[in-house]
């Protein structure tokens, strides 16, 4: 119940503005007849407000006919609502954080994460704290003008791994909109701010050449393609291509763009609600069950959209209500509800990813590779990508267990029904440590991905054996013709030493291996797995014949500490 002297005082106050006739009580309401209401200013309600706040009262008019004036209590805020909107920010960061994290390590192959985390700070979460900060100042701006106080929003996470990381912020004044003027400014100036800083970031990250690796790899490609809205080709067309893969910031320009159109739906307490409510008053409930059944239709193929939807419904579907329900708005109200629809219609993708369709082959023609110690600190693979699909392709590379991959490449797509070759380099896991490393090496675009096993053996040359006592031997043979190798084991160990007979060659080059009274017809790499042994001081010979030219084909006996004799074989034609 009210006091006698509050509702004295608060009375007292409602003369000074306004002549009543009839004051009335409903329960801890005060009403009170407001005759030819429609004559007095709407800077007359707002000293109502103004006066009464300071009482601990807010006041707030009926249907948009009536001359009735409702006043009462202010509610009492909750402790938590402010915990729950600094948990949100601090989810919040942390989404934008592995939203930019992610697609920017698909360009990194072979970059430390701490690196690549550094970029994405620097060159996507900074962009986007800009945008969402000139968003809330347009909010902020529009408070003031109306003498309210700014208070901190409630920000939408997107958190799922094909995610925005956010997916905008929902206005959570403290207190009611004094007038639809006020509600309308609420609601227009943060999407004009975020739509023109969303611009800057755009224009600012089209003419930076980053220094992280999303611009200068050779092969690069992300495992999500953005769908580009209206804005790229009707304003970037002749500052950017729209057709390349956008880099960090110009990926934050895209998000805001895009979380700007969303927050422009008309429904509830987003940007468009409030637009919506100030333009068409108790109408607007039936815009927002329209805008409601059209966000639940294009969640089927974003579910993103469906947090926005629960937020939507937590916070109120119909959205706030004006104190004061008989103002009227100014026609320039009306150009700005243009320039808005402009900015929504330029700026909206329902579906902001899609999959690029690829069918892709690859294969390495020499998947093994034989370094021997000292001679080099890298493996080098051949690999060639063909492009079985009816769209473009731009492969990226990765590798484990994880090592500085480097690929050299024409960079660009590979057109379909068309192949590319690419320099895979591999280094080695040490240059004083023999042995044999296996490694796999992926191959993705869009939804293809592509596995091809690489091994690297590195064996270390000694005196005690060789072929044909050479340490290495290297000869030249043509096609077809035989060629003797013998291969000693000098310094006698305690007993018998077990040797495995491997042949490096590219997978297109045949040849023949006679070994002992077996004759083995191969084709590209072959290993002798089963060891053999091999007395000390004995010779053994081994009889190649290769069927094709080559440039690479290189014969080696190892023993189990990856000791081995090496012969390097260049075959010529006939």
């Amino acid at each position: 119940m009210h006091k006698p002297d509050e509702q004295d005082r608060v009375l007292a106050i409602v003369s000074s503005v306004y002549r009543y006739d009839v004051v009335d009580r409903e329960g801890e309401k005060i009403i009170i007849d407001v005759p030819d209401f429609s004559t007095y200013d709407e800077e007359d309600f707002s000293i109502l407000i103004k006066r009464i706040s300071r009482l601990g009262y807010i006041a707030f008019t009926g249907p948009a006919n009536s001359n009735r004036i409702y006043i009462m209590k202010k509610g009492e805020k909750s402790p938590y609502s402010s915990h729950i909107k600094y948990i949100l920010v601090a989810i919040t960061i942390g989404s934008v954080l592995y939203t930019g994290y992610s697609y920017e390590v698909s360009y990194s192959a072979g970059v430390p994460p701490v690196v690549v985390f550094s970029d994405v700070f620097l060159f996507f979460m900074i962009p986007i704290g800009f945008i969402i900060l000139s968003r809330e100042f347009g909010r902020y701006m529009a408070h003031r003008l109306n003498g309210m106080n700014y208070s901190l929003p409630i920000l939408i996470p997107d958190p799922l791994p094909l995610g925005m990381g956010i997916l905008g912020s929902i206005g959570s004044q403290d207190e009611p909109y004094p007038s639809r003027r006020s509600m309308f400014q609420a609601g227009i100036f943060p999407l004009i701010a975020g739509f023109v800083s969303s611009l800057m970031v755009i224009v600012i990250g089209s003419q930076l050449h980053l220094g992280g690796s999303t611009l200068v790899a050779p092969v690069n490609s992300s495992f999500r393609s953005v769908s580009l809205p209206l804005t790229y080709s009707l304003l970037f067309s002749k500052i950017t291509s729209v057709s390349v893969t956008l880099n960090l910031i110009q990926y934050a320009g895209w998000i805001g763009i895009v979380i700007n159109a969303l927050n422009a739906f008309p429904m509830g307490f987003l940007d468009g609600g409030l637009i919506s409510k100030a333009l068409a008053g108790n109408f607007s409930k039936y815009i927002s069950y329209g805008a409601v059944v059209a966000f639940f239709g294009i969640s089927i193929y974003y579910p993103s959209w469906l947090i926005i939807l629960i937020f939507v419904l937590f916070v109120g579907i119909k959205g706030p209500e004006p104190m004061l329900t008989t103002s009227r708005l100014s026609n320039g109200a009306r150009i700005l509800t243009g320039i808005v629809l402009f900015i929504f219609l330029v700026s909206i993708v329902p579906t902001p990813y899609h999959i690029i369709p690829s069918d892709i082959q690859v294969h390495a023609s020499d998947q093994n590779s034989l370094v021997v110690n000292g001679t080099s600190g890298y493996a080098y693979f051949n690999v060639t990508l063909l492009n079985m699909g009816t769209t473009p392709v731009t492969p990226s590379f990765t590798i484990s267990p994880s090592v500085p991959l480097s690929v050299l490449g024409p960079g660009g797509s590979v057109s379909p029904r068309q192949s590319q070759s690419y320099m895979v380099s591999i280094p080695l896991p040490s240059r004083e440590v023999a042995g044999s490393y296996n490694y796999t090496l992926d191959v993705y675009s869009g939804i293809s991905k592509c596995s091809v096993p690489l091994t690297i053996t590195v064996v270390n040359l000694a005196t005690e054996m060789s072929f044909d006592s050479h340490i290495p031997l290297t000869m030249n043979l043509a096609a077809n013709q035989s060629a003797t190798l013998k291969f000693t084991y000098f310094v006698p160990p305690s007993g018998k030493q077990d040797f495995h007979l491997l042949s490096y060659a590219p997978l297109n080059f045949s040849y023949s291996i006679i070994f002992g009274n077996i004759t083995f017809n191969e084709n590209g790499y072959w290993g002798f797995t089963t060891p053999f042994a091999i007395n000390p001081g004995q010779t053994f010979s081994i009889t190649l014949i290769p069927h094709d030219p080559t440039s690479k084909w290189i014969i080696a006996l190892v023993d189990s500490s990856y000791t081995a004799a090496v012969a390097y074989v260049s075959v010529g034609d006939n």
